[in-house]
C-alpha cells in the first residue's frame, strides 16, 4: 500500500500538477494579454515582494526598466494594520515565519514602499486572501504605472 501512496504522489506532482498549473496560466494569460500588450513594456509580481531581501532596491529595478507608460501589476500579503492584535501577532511571528517560509515576511507595509518609489499613478486595492493561514490574509493588490 505504501508502494501504491507513492506512486500517486508521483503521478500527480510530476505529471498532473505542471498541466494544471499551465491551464491556470494559460487562462490568466488569456485575461491580460490584451491589457498587457496595449502599453509596451509591463511587469507582474504576485507574492515575490515579502521574500525579497530590499523591496526597494527590487521596486526601483522594475521601475528603471519599464518603458514610459509600462504599467506594474502586483499581489502581496502584507501587515496588518497598527494596531490590530493581528499585527502584534505577526511582529512576534516574523522571525520564525521567516525560517519555516523561505525568508518570506508577514509583517512588511509593501504598499507604502511602492508609493516611495516615485511612479506616475498607483492604485492599491487591499483585500483579505481567502486561506486559512491568518498571518498572511491582509492583502494587496494594484498597479502603478511609469
Amino acid at each position: 500500500m505504501a508502494v501504491q501512496d507513492f506512486e500517486v504522489k508521483t503521478i500527480f506532482f510530476y505529471y498532473l500538477f505542471p498541466v494544471i498549473a499551465l491551464l491556470l496560466l494559460l487562462r490568466v494569460l488569456k485575461y491580460l494579454k490584451p491589457r498587457l500588450l496595449a502599453c509596451g513594456c509591463n511587469a507582474i509580481e504576485t507574492f515575490v515582494l515579502c521574500s525579497v531581501r530590499n523591496t526597494e532596491k527590487v521596486l526601483q529595478e522594475v521601475k528603471r526598466v519599464l518603458k514610459p507608460g509600462g504599467k506594474f501589476f502586483f499581489m502581496d500579503h502584507v501587515a496588518a494594520e497598527h494596531s490590530s492584535s493581528l499585527r502584534w501577532f505577526q511582529n512576534r511571528l516574523n522571525p520564525l515565519w521567516k525560517a519555516a517560509a523561505d525568508d518570506c515576511h508577514i509583517n512588511r507595509e509593501i504598499a507604502s514602499t511602492i508609493n516611495k518609489i516615485g511612479f506616475s499613478s498607483v492604485e492599491v486595492n487591499q483585500f483579505n486572501l481567502n486561506t486559512f493561514i491568518v498571518l498572511i490574509k491582509p492583502s494587496i493588490y494594484g498597479t502603478s504605472v511609469k
